[in-house]
């Protein structure tokens, strides 16, 4: 049996409205393959359509009704079921997704809360509980960025809270904790505030969708127009509501090339991997030549083959694959980042990011030539180090390599106000606890280790390294 050819026949019933006949292929995935995540949800795609289809407004305002009583009472869980359901029928209206919200935190799932706290407060973005409860939850989940826009929204509406300003700086904090204060403030702060002024319930966001809305509006059978408002929403997560516009457009554009295209990018988007791998493909075998597209399906296909190895972590086949599809990946990548750095030889962005993809192809001499001319930069002259330290160790350079590593170490300190090591500096010192023993320092390994010990135990395996160490 062909699993992936009967998910694709499925969702195509699905697309159709034939929902007996997509449950039929459906239940017959999960007849074979029961832990195939494409099953599970079809089927709750379905039930989402026959909703649709059977329950009138009356009927879905007194599930609504019920389904609150419910949650009164406490009996998040009997409610679940109904409240997602109504959820996914009518994604834009404020009282189902404050409900699903809602529903989701007490019942402990973070993400799916998260995200439905987001499409309510991109309807209601000054709801003051939802952006308190949304600030946490995105903290929890280390989106900092987000949780500290969703402050700064309420720090504008009660400027004399002063917990709002305290928590503020907490979450600052932590950020430069994780990735250190870059030499070039502001850049960095100038980046940080477009980011935040673009999130999705903020009054540019608003505006900016607004704008787009009423060009759709003006022009109700142009395409490109929805195309942009489409990709508006998917780029700030909000799925449901990018799906609900994009489903006419299918319906009415079914073979236009640019359709399909954000179709795919927003299955992409939603994890739907199987699917996005398969409608990239069709789309690159009509335009062979588009090597944006053809990296797009390689990243694609080598996200779906590493969920699947997760599954089937034994199988040789799809290790192979899976280091086939990323030798396609990264050679397109590569050389897409080789025309960038040579028509702009200042972006230094993209400079930085071909030297660490050479060194993880295994190309350590022409990543250290690409590197090293951003030693002379200061935001980018750590990781440099860093990633220049791990060539040399590759290369068998030890003493070369351990002084990179002490360079980079040197340059992340030199970066934050929290004595807590960031990722990089963690990076860094762990790095060179591997290269010290391997040249046989025992000892100084040892105390590079204990940097990382002392702050975050759980990091990889530097329990145990350091411990063993500890023995001799």
């Amino acid at each position: 049996m062909d699993i992936d050819d009967y998910t694709e026949r499925a969702h195509t019933a699905l697309r159709q409205g034939e929902l007996d006949l997509a449950e039929q292929y459906f239940n017959l995935i999960l007849q074979y393959a029961p832990e195939h995540p494409a099953g599970a949800e079809g089927l709750k795609e379905i039930q989402v359509a026959r909703a649709r289809r059977k329950w009138s407004r009356p009927v879905r305002f007194l599930v609504g009704m019920w389904c609150r009583v419910l949650m009164e009472f406490g009996r998040y869980d009997r409610a679940m079921d109904r409240v997602e359901l109504l959820y996914r029928c009518e994604p834009q209206r404020f009282s189902t997704a404050a409900s699903y919200a809602v529903c989701c935190d007490k019942l402990g799932r973070t993400a799916p809360a998260l995200e439905a706290y987001r499409a309510a407060l991109a309807l209601r973005p000054q709801h003051v509980p939802f952006l308190r409860r949304a600030a946490e939850l995105a903290a929890q989940e280390g989106q900092l960025d987000e949780s500290i826009g969703y402050l700064r929204r309420l720090a504008s509406m009660f400027p004399d809270d002063e917990q709002v300003e305290h928590r503020i700086r907490d979450l600052l904090a932590r950020e430069y904790a994780q990735t250190g204060i870059p030499e070039k403030l502001t850049e960095r702060r100038a980046k940080m505030e477009k980011k935040l002024r673009e999130m999705p319930g903020s009054p540019e966001f608003t505006h900016r969708l607004e704008q787009l809305e009423e060009e759709c509006a003006k022009n109700p059978d142009a395409v490109q127009p929805r195309l942009r408002l489409i990709a508006h929403l998917r780029e700030a997560g909000l799925f449901q509501r990018a799906n609900k516009a994009l489903a006419p457009l299918i319906d009415a554009n079914p073979k236009d090339f640019q359709v399909r295209l954000e179709q795919a990018r927003l299955w992409r988007a939603e994890n739907e991997l199987l699917l996005a791998s398969n409608l990239f493909g069709e789309l690159l075998a009509e335009q062979p030549d588009d090597k944006s597209l053809e990296e797009e399906y390689w990243d694609c296909r080598v996200a779906y083959l590493e969920r699947e190895m997760q599954d089937h972590p034994e199988d040789e086949s799809l290790k192979t694959q899976i280091r086939q599809a990323q030798q396609q990946r990264d050679s397109l990548q590569s050389a897409r980042l080789e025309n960038q750095i040579r028509e702009h030889p200042e972006d230094f962005d993209s400079r930085l990011e071909l030297g660490n993809l050479l060194y993880e192809m295994g190309h350590y001499d022409k990543a250290v030539s690409i590197l090293q001319r951003l030693l002379r930069e200061p935001p980018y002259a750590g990781r440099a180090h860093l990633i220049l330290g791990n060539c040399f160790r590759k290369l068998a350079q030890m003493e070369i390599a351990a002084q990179e590593f002490r360079t980079a170490i040197e340059l992340f300190k030199n970066r934050g106000y929290s004595h807590v090591p960031g990722e990089e500096l963690k990076e860094a010192y762990y790095s060179l606890g591997l290269c010290l023993e391997e040249m046989g320092d025992r000892h100084a390994a040892r105390e590079a280790y204990a940097q990382i010990y002392a702050s975050d135990i759980h990091f990889r395996d530097i329990r145990e390294r350091y411990e063993r160490l500890s023995l001799t």
